[in-house]
């Protein structure tokens, strides 16, 4: 027996009013016993478990129900659509501090890179989305370099006009020669209050000079870069951190980064890592040098005996979760170059290392562009003395945070060239047209919408090719070698004129060989590094290819900023539809070679391929190796978004070998299914595959043979002939599923099923997509460096799914609050936990008639979810009061952990939703027999109702005092003289079973 979580020992327990719990074909009494003897008092929450409850589930129902406002905390409500605060525009809703005054508003990035000073003269913010905001509410507005360095310019000009403003300093300031940093606009906003919204942003063009050059945002067009200096600094709490060497201690808010020598593995052993965000340099440029500076402020540490290393990764995270760790490759893989440091200093300051290879390596990853992070990691060395430095963090002293000072020069601008290919061979348009310095536009009417990027415009003799999609009747374009022009130019312009509109080519085959043939008009040159061009191919859904292609090295020359893109156009600025398949077979671009025929095969270094779908027979979908052409010891091969599926003994989705050992793979959202042979192949290559689906394939869905390095991340494989994963991965792999138990890593799910997980595994109907509920969603890792997107190019969301998709549920909830859920309320880890929350007199839960935000009269577009973007919550309603706001509700939460605070949302605002979205049975889920909740204030047979799954509503006897104040809700009086509820014939009550009872 337990009593208020506790559990009574010493005597044997025996309760008068409490009734033996007969078998199912018997009646089950509520305040009696069938003897005759009746309770006297209120009685609320009765529940039967048919398992026994263990004593820490027992105590934390215990402490969420005693004191519900203790077991969690309620957030500050949010405005869900607006975006959370970023680098270069902050959306702020004023509600997140106690303090409004001298506040951040907004961050910006100026530079200076010239050689003499430049002055400012005036800046000007633009202001929109402007909500509840008056121009006196924003007062002692100031530019500043932190928060005790600020410009006197005097006050701006601040106008307002419905949602849109302006907010401009006409005094200036002087910025010093080859220097740069970010800068902050403060202010005061204390008039300022939940709800009230105001973005703020700022362009190049805003900043007018006196002398000099300055570098906003974006460098204004007319500016011309020979070397660029910037130093980049530490810029937040979680962008510096140090780590233990077992692990054990993981401090990103400490006021100093420890770097400590010692024995390797120990937790005296401690690891640096500094994160730069913002860095504004072109991907390939050249680094001329890097140097990293950390401020030592004592003496007694200030022996450096460390590795550093760069993060490998395009677009480095910062420390918090799943990224808080500094020694685990898994989650930060290391860049190949590295500098020793070994250096005891003797005295304070700034202490300076290059690391100019190390930032170069990084810079040159094809997936690297300007504003993204570099982290840098500190390895402290394995000694049996103990030598330590500290460094000043972001929490000790911002201004003497590290700093990453970088001058560099920027590669040349690379010629994106575009060719279309579809199957289509009339024209798409005919009509008048004209063009003015690369812009297109069509007179005869608007162009049909699978017209975009790649289509031929026939002007005469001369031909152009459309380089981006403006609207239906505007289109930039660019030249070709057909008019004697050169490849790429937009200084195109000619009068009203007719003109039509065609595929580029109707083979891929023929884009690939005529694009380099010299008879032709095209490129004339194979060779993409000395023309500083990259090639797209853009492949249209006029219908099913039934073609094949090779791209051979001996008649390519490809580099990482010129590389060959065969891909289906989606965005608006491409054309005016997606030309890309939903996922599933049957639309887009589609691709169906003759059998024994490899849709796409690659033999070269630089090649990506992305968004087409391929069914082959008896071969291979997309095959990568060096059958044709070697590998060289650089190289980037990438596959997306592609689908792929086959018949034939031998059809496989993917087969990537190289002799060499040479080649180098990634691999990501991408799905391959029903194939007579293998889904994945991999033999002697480095391959990265993540968020990758395979299904039921004849004999593995990914394969590693005997030799190359292969990691997993994401995927999901199942449902095959033999095993779901074949081979050595690397170690590390993880957070896969599989049917079998054979997906690699620690964190991944095994012996889960198919149609538990996809929408549709029906033979020629397949939908891979994820299903509501599906074990993979929310169960993978973020991999937020490398991709964003899923298989239909929606935007992840944290905590990523497993698998090529990510379930996607549809927000049109406006206000949101998060719930965190105090873990030393928690007795210990619990699963499928009903957990009350009771919120009183909440002006936001009021329905808008009453003032609030809430839309729907019942309340019925208030609901629960785990996470921003997740499914939603199991959960049922007891009470809901409008006028008041009101709410005593029960979420079902999937987990939750005794050793970290659990967070959930509550979403609630949605105009769209009239019917309830309750469902009371997922909450008490099948371990649970019956929950009457006694909140009724109406009697009758069956009246007293049970919210499980099972039969076990309850009638009263008459005369019953229902309607009473309980600990909950409502409750039932029971007088003690023959006042009681009876359950004629209750289900999953057996004694046979364990029971847990619990009021």
């Amino acid at each position: 027996m337990y009593y208020n979580g506790s559990e009574v020992t010493g005597y044997a327990v025996q309760d008068s009013a409490v009734s033996p719990i007969n078998t199912s074909d018997e009646p089950l009494y509520i305040g009696s016993h069938d003897s005759g003897e009746y309770w006297d008092g209120i009685i609320d929450e009765v529940r039967i478990s048919s398992v026994a409850r263990t004593a820490g589930w027992i105590q934390t129902s215990f402490n969420n129900q005693n004191n519900p406002s203790a077991f969690y905390g309620l957030g500050d409500e949010k405005t869900v659509t607006l975006s959370e605060a970023s680098t270069g525009q902050i959306t702020d809703q004023f509600d997140d501090s106690p303090s409004l005054n001298d506040v951040t508003l907004f961050r910006f990035r100026l530079w200076n890179n010239s050689d003499s000073s430049a002055t400012i003269d005036q800046i000007v913010f633009h202001l929109s989305g402007v909500s509840g905001i008056s121009a006196g509410d924003l007062s002692d507005l100031k530019i500043c370099l932190s928060a005790a360095s600020c410009y006197s310019l005097g006050d701006p000009t601040v106008q307002i006009t419905g949602d849109t403003g302006t907010l401009t300093f006409d005094e200036g300031w002087s910025i010093s020669p080859n220097f740069g940093t970010d800068w902050y606009l403060r202010g005061d906003v204390a008039n300022l209050g939940t709800g009230d919204t105001l973005t703020i942003s700022l362009a190049p063009s805003d900043v007018t000079l006196i002398s000099g050059r300055v570098v906003g945002t974006a460098p204004p067009s007319d500016v011309t870069h020979t070397t660029n200096p910037t130093v980049v600094t530490i810029q937040g709490s979680y962008d510096d951190a140090h780590e233990s060497d077992g692990g054990l201690h993981f401090e990103p808010l400490e006021v100093y980064v420890n770097i400590t020598q010692y024995i390797s593995g120990s937790n005296s052993k401690f690891n640096g890592g500094f994160r730069f965000a913002g860095i504004d340099i072109p991907q390939g440029s050249t680094i001329n040098s890097a140097i990293f500076s950390g401020y030592v402020y004592d003496t007694n540490q200030d022996d450096m005996y460390a590795t550093i290393y760069g993060h490998a990764a395009d677009n480095s995270p910062d420390f918090t979760a799943p990224n808080d760790s500094i020694i685990d490759t898994g989650v930060r893989p290391r860049t190949s170059a590295s500098v020793a440091w070994q250096e005891t200093f003797g005295s304070t300051g700034w202490k300076n290392k290059d690391v100019t290879s190390i930032v170069q390596e990084i810079i040159n990853r094809p997936g690297w562009s300007n504003d993204n992070a570099i982290t840098l990691l500190f390895i402290s060395d394995n000694d049996t003395m103990p030598k330590p430095c500290y460094f000043r963090s972001y929490d000790g002293v911002p201004a003497e945070a590290a700093k990453l000072t970088i001058d560099y020069t920027p590669t040349p601008t690379t010629v994106a060239i575009y060719y279309s290919v579809g199957t289509g061979t009339g024209p798409l348009y005919s009509g008048d047209a004209s063009a003015s310095s690369g812009t297109l536009t069509l007179e005869g009417g608007p162009a049909a919408d699978n017209i975009g990027v790649g289509d031929e415009i026939r002007e005469g003799l001369n031909r152009y090719y459309i380089t981006g999609r403006n609207s239906s009747t505007e289109f930039t374009i660019q030249n070709s070698a057909a008019n004697g022009g050169t490849p790429g130019d937009i200084d195109i312009t000619f009068g009203s004129t007719a003109i039509e509109i065609y595929r580029a080519f109707n083979l891929l085959s023929a884009a690939e060989s005529r694009v380099r043939d010299t008879d032709y008009d095209y490129l004339k040159t194979g060779n993409l590094v000395t023309g500083n061009y990259q090639l797209n191919l853009a492949c249209y859904a006029d219908g099913v290819m039934t073609d094949s292609v090779l791209i051979d090295g001996d008649n390519w020359t490809t580099g990482s900023a010129n590389y060959i893109k065969i891909y289906t156009p989606t965005l608006a600025s491409e054309v005016g539809v997606s030309q890309r398949h939903d996922g599933t077979w049957g639309t887009g671009f589609r691709m169906t070679p003759a059998s024994g025929n490899n849709a796409i095969q690659v033999c070269e270094d630089y090649v990506r391929i992305e968004g087409i779908a391929v069914y082959v027979n008896n071969t291979s979908a997309i095959s990568v190796n060096d059958t044709y052409a070697s590998f060289s010891t650089n190289n980037d091969v990438r596959i997306s978004h592609c689908l792929l599926t086959g018949t034939g003994s031998s059809s496989r989705a993917l087969w990537a070998s190289d002799t060499g050992g040479n080649l180098k793979l990634t691999m990501w959202n991408t799905i391959a299914y029903n194939h007579g042979s293998r889904g994945f192949y991999f033999d002697n290559v480095t391959a990265y595959c993540y968020n990758c689906t395979a299904y039921n394939n004849a004999a593995y869905g990914f394969h590693r043979d005997t030799a190359g390095t292969v990691i997993l991340k994401n995927c999901i494989s199942m449902a095959h002939t033999s095993n779901d994963y074949v081979g050595t991965f690397d170690a590390s792999s993880d957070y896969n599923m599989s049917s079998d138990a054979s997906a690699p890593g620690t964190h991944s799910l095994h012996n889960r099923s198919a149609s538990d997980n996809f929408v549709s595994i029906s033979a020629g109907s397949e939908d891979l997509h994820l299903k509501y509920g599906a074990d993979a969603i929310g169960k993978g890792i973020n991999l937020l460096s490398s991709f964003t997107t899923d298989i239909d190019g929606e935007v992840r969301s944290n905590p990523w799914d497993i698998g090529a998709d990510e379930y996607y549920l549809e927000d049109t909830f406006v206000y949101r609050k998060q719930i965190t859920i105090d873990h030393t309320k928690v007795a210990c880890d619990l699963t499928d936990f009903p957990m009350l929350v009771s919120i009183q007199n909440d002006p936001d839960l009021k329905t808008t008639a009453n003032g609030g935000k809430v839309a729907n009269t019942n309340g019925y577009d208030i609901i629960f979810k785990a996470w921003v973007g997740a499914t939603q919550l199991s959960h049922e309603v007891e009470k809901y009061d409008g006028t008041t706001g009101t709410l005593v509700a029960w979420v079902k939460i999937p987990t939750l952990k005794a050793d970290e605070d659990t967070v959930i949302y509550m979403d609630y605002g949605d105009s769209t939703i009239t019917e309830s979205q309750e469902n009371a049975a997922g909450v008490w889920d099948s371990n649970y027999a019956a929950v009457w909740h006694l909140k009724e204030t109406t009697g009758g047979s069956g009246a007293i109702k049970n919210s499980t799954s099972y039969s076990n509503d309850g009638t009263n006897s008459a005369g019953l005092s229902l309607g009473a104040t309980g600990k909950i809700n409502g409750a039932i009086y029971f007088d003690g003289a023959g006042d009681y509820v009876t359950v004629p014939s209750p289900t999953n009550t057996d004694p046979a079973n364990l029971l847990t009872v619990s009021a």
